[in-house]
């Protein structure tokens, strides 16, 4: 999966980047395996290409998130019980769906962004029909229509 690190900046958003490994992409979405500043897995985002400016490969700054990143994979780390790392696999003939459903089926927490830039969902996916989903916050349920969500995230750590 890890193949290049590259900092990703969407349109809107110019002050902000993200740091990760590109899973998959297909004409409509890039699905990134997102890195925090200290080197560690930091669970998966999905962009819009649409909503995407600019991918920046070898950088400076990516330089160091690499010298990082080799520091904490000792085997002692990864093998530690801190870290859990669920892997999505996705099917990219239909990223946006099948991410979806491996997040529903597996339970992972999700932060979904939709399409005024403003509005942020949390929570676990608890159902996906045709044109909608269903996600849940403790005892409150929201249906959120596929086409209103422009990014997910989600926390596998």
């Amino acid at each position: 999966m890890r193949k290049k690190l590259i900092e990703l900046y969407q349109k809107y958003n110019s002050d902000k980047f993200y740091v990760g490994y590109i899973v998959f992409k297909n004409k409509d979405y890039t699905f990134l395996k997102c890195v925090d500043k200290q080197g560690f897995d930091d669970g998966y985002q999905m962009f819009r290409n649409k909503d995407v400016h600019m991918i920046k490969e070898n950088t400076d700054y990516l330089e160091r998130i690499k010298r990082l990143i080799k520091e904490y994979s000792k085997k002692n780390i990864q093998e530690s019980n801190l870290f859990r790392n669920a892997e999505i696999k996705g099917d990219k003939n239909n990223l946006f769906l099948s991410v979806l459903n491996e997040a529903k089926d597996k339970k992972i927490s999700c932060n979904l962004e939709l399409f005024d830039k403003e509005t942020k969902i949390y929570g676990f996916i608890d159902e996906i029909g045709d044109d909608f989903l269903v996600i849940k916050e403790e005892k409150e349920e929201q249906l959120i229509m596929l086409g209103d969500i422009i990014n997910v995230y989600m926390d596998v750590e």
